[in-house]
């Protein structure tokens, strides 16, 4: 549920992707990023680059 809200947070650009990540928790981007693609099958980068 976490993973759907900074779904959410990152398509509508109110966080960086450090941000997100340190909100929910983690302890760095890295374990966020793969989370965010088990959950997703994309990276959230790759995500954010194809919503612009």
């Amino acid at each position: 549920m976490q993973l759907d809200e900074a779904k959410n947070q990152l398509l509508e650009k109110k966080w960086t992707i450090s941000e997100i990540a340190s909100q929910l928790g983690y302890t760095s981007t890295a374990n966020f990023d793969k989370a965010f693609k088990k959950r997703f099958m994309v990276n959230p980068s790759t995500m954010l680059r194809n919503a612009s």
